[in-house]
């Protein structure tokens, strides 16, 4: 609880203590004023934050950081569930702006990417293929090459 919460509380309290020592009640109905005001003092002590909007007609507003999407209207106080929102990076697609459509064709590129069956993929298995082929030449045009020397003695 914060300082100026607590003043504000004690504050409405006090005027309650005062209102019910003004109006002087006799008996009975002293002891459900006193009553009534114990009960308050602990839903004060409780959730001072309610407390505090049902005596002064507002909300108080807590110190915490916030973060409201403008396409969805969704506050958020934690920053990692407002990272989930709106990406890592300031430049990234709040999720409530994703549609269906997108989501699907990023699953398509994943499982083709975990498979090994991307464009990438293909294009580094052919550069692949085609060195070893290229190796495989030269190595066999060196031994043609050292056969027929070995064939034709100087």
């Amino acid at each position: 609880m914060k300082k100026h919460d607590a003043q504000k509380i004690t504050h409405i309290v006090c005027d309650k203590v005062k209102v019910a020592l003004l109006k002087e009640d006799a008996g009975q109905e002293a002891q459900s004023t006193v009553d009534r005001l114990r009960l308050d003092m602990l839903k004060a002590l409780e959730n001072p934050d309610q407390f505090l909007f049902q005596h002064i007609g507002r909300a108080v507003v807590n110190d915490q950081k916030q973060w409201r999407c403008f396409h969805c209207d969704e506050v958020f106080t934690d920053s990692q569930k407002a990272m989930q929102h709106f990406g890592p990076k300031q430049c990234c697609t709040p999720a409530c702006c994703i549609s269906a459509e997108t989501i699907r064709g990023m699953e398509s590129q994943l499982s083709q990417f975990r498979e090994e069956d991307t464009d990438l993929h293909r294009e580094i298995c052919r550069l692949k293929t085609e060195h070893n082929l290229a190796l495989q030449r030269a190595e066999e045009s060196g031994y043609a090459k050292g056969l027929k020397d070995a064939q034709n003695p100087l």
